[in-house]
């Protein structure tokens, strides 16, 4: 299977959205109990009542630029702020890279999730199309990072729908997309060479700043290899 892993000004990006809303889940879960307005007024501490300033509520840096207390009065300020907007910052993170898209955009790393019992075997990255008949094109060859043979957990299961979802498997390899890459079908072909056996894994390497004429789309949405 494969799981695109977003560059790190992505990552930050989505760590840093799942800060706000954990600021904004912190305002839902102290007014909603006490039936007040999530919209307004603007938070406030709730001992002195001074209205919190904007550079005062910046998720988790400002309660500890504060050491934990209220600017105007100095009350202790409940560390579970700072704890919910860090839990939904990493929970976001954590999102992303479970959903182990099979898609992935120019300049991004894809990752490549493998259970094998060998100690050795490659991965040849093809790029679909005609090319004079020949089905694809070879454009790279990948060798696994992770260490030699690995043994996966087991996927999770959905007894009663009976689907498998192998999200929670370790990295094996990856490859990092060029900005040169053609959009398009790709195949990581896997050769092992002490059995000459071949496994394959489809992914798609998306360019959604194109503005071509045809668009294709694969007949699969989750694949496992």
């Amino acid at each position: 299977m494969t799981d695109a892993i977003p560059s790190s000004f992505l990552s930050l990006f989505i760590f840093l959205f799942g800060l706000v809303f954990g600021s904004f889940l912190n305002v839902v879960i102290y007014r909603i109990p006490r039936q007040l307005s999530v919209v307004a007024p603007r938070s406030a501490c709730p001992n002195c009542g001074a209205a919190i300033r904007a550079f005062d509520n910046i998720p988790v840096l400002s309660w500890v630029l504060l050491r934990g207390r209220c600017r105007n009065c100095r009350t202790p300020i409940s560390p579970r702020y700072a704890i919910v907007e860090l839990l939904c910052g990493f929970l976001f993170v954590a999102a992303y890279y479970y959903a182990a898209p099979l898609t992935t955009s120019l300049s991004l790393l894809t990752a490549f999730k493998i259970n094998t019992p060998t100690s050795t075997y490659t991965i040849g990255i093809f790029r679909i199309g005609y090319y004079g008949g020949l089905g694809a094109r070879k454009v790279a060859t990948i060798t696994p990072s992770a260490k030699l043979p690995q043994s996966q957990p087991p996927c999770i299961t959905d007894v009663a729908t009976n689907l498998y979802d192998c999200g929670n498997w370790a990295v094996s390899a990856s490859w990092n997309v060029p900005r040169t890459a053609v959009s398009g079908v790709y195949l990581a072909v896997l050769i092992r060479p002490d059995t000459g056996g071949a496994s394959q894994i489809t992914f798609v390497v998306r360019n959604d700043s194109s503005t071509s004429d045809i668009v294709f789309q694969t007949s699969e949405e989750t694949s496992q290899a």
